[in-house]
């Protein structure tokens, strides 16, 4: 997961913004989309989906994770929530793309 970094003392609502994506269109991501909701909710979270059916994750173009990126760059989210991070991207340079979309907003790896 990555996750920006906020001010211990500032409270208010965590944006998380949910990852899921499978390969092929027979597949269904109900399955990480699911667990991803139990995540977000047992932090209190409030949450945005965004899922890519039959998308190879090598793809660079990706309809639900160029919307991901799009509001990380706005700062309407505070979180980027996913089940692992080859649905994210398959190789380092698609991994970091994002991140650097997003650059200036103190993004780190985490792992949960």
């Amino acid at each position: 997961m990555w996750s920006r970094l906020c001010p211990a003392n500032e409270a208010r609502l965590v944006t998380a913004g949910i990852y899921a994506r499978v390969s092929t269109s027979d597949q269904d991501p109900a399955a990480q989309v699911e667990q991803l909701r139990t995540y977000c909710r047992a932090r209190g979270w409030e949450l945005h989906e965004y899922v890519d059916h039959g998308v190879s994750g090598a793809k660079e173009r990706r309809p639900g994770l160029d919307a991901l990126v799009q509001v990380a760059r706005r700062r309407q989210i505070d979180v980027i929530v996913c089940t692992k991070l080859d649905r994210l991207a398959r190789s380092l340079a698609h991994l970091v793309a994002p991140r650097r979309g997003v650059q200036g907003a103190r993004y780190r790896p985490r792992r949960t």
